[in-house]
């Protein structure tokens, strides 16, 4: 089984048992680290973080800007 199959088949198997699922919102290594140790179930990636951390405004995120995947 991989490690995909492996993943899904627990996280149908807490749905199934009626589990809170937890998913964090994270936009950089660090914090999906964190989220992960902490229990997350899932996480969901944005890439906001790089224009904060630049001091720039997360709005440049929605726009043509730049390409996430780059990121």
């Amino acid at each position: 089984m991989t490690l995909k199959a492996e993943y899904l088949k627990s996280i149908l198997e807490k749905i199934g048992r009626g589990e809170t699922i937890i998913m964090a919102g994270v936009g950089s290594g660090l914090t999906a680290k964190g989220a992960r140790e902490g229990g997350a179930d899932l996480l969901a990636t944005y890439n906001t973080a790089v224009y904060r951390i630049e001091g720039l405004s997360t709005a440049l995120a929605f726009l043509p800007y730049d390409n996430c995947n780059e990121l």
